[in-house]
């Protein structure tokens, strides 16, 4: 008696199919909810700018944003009770991570002579031959 045979081909590629799916969906998928919630959810304050500022003229501020003399967008400025502003305006703060990313060593500053590496001297001559 002659039964029909499935094609293999189709099982398999139907297989690889949805596995692919499957998979996808689950990389693309949030492993959870709480990441999602807490994004979005509005138990979180959020900060308002202080005033805007010219990304190239720290002294053009406005009270909106809007653009600078030069048509750039001006740049939010924050109140922020933090290391970084304990410095005074126009000072620079890089995060202990972002010093760690950069390699930044530090050392006691020394007041001393600066002298010179010393080079060995050497002479040199060329003769002609004719």
């Amino acid at each position: 008696m002659n039964t029909p045979r499935p094609n293999h081909r189709f099982f398999i590629v139907t297989s690889l199919t949805a596995a692919g799916i499957a998979l996808a969906t689950l990389y693309l998928a949030p492993l959870s909810t709480d990441d999602v919630s807490g994004k979005h959810g509005s138990t979180t304050k959020e900060k308002q700018p202080a005033y805007w500022v010219a990304p190239m003229d720290p002294n053009y501020r406005r009270d909106k944003p809007g653009k600078s003399p030069m048509g750039m967008d001006l740049v939010p400025v924050y109140n922020e009770n933090g290391p970084q502003n304990s410095a005074g305006a126009g000072a620079i703060w890089i995060s202990p991570e972002g010093v760690n990313n950069l390699g930044v060593r530090t050392a006691i500053a020394a007041l001393r002579s600066l002298q010179p590496p010393s080079l060995p001297w050497a002479t040199c001559s060329m003769t002609r031959t004719n």
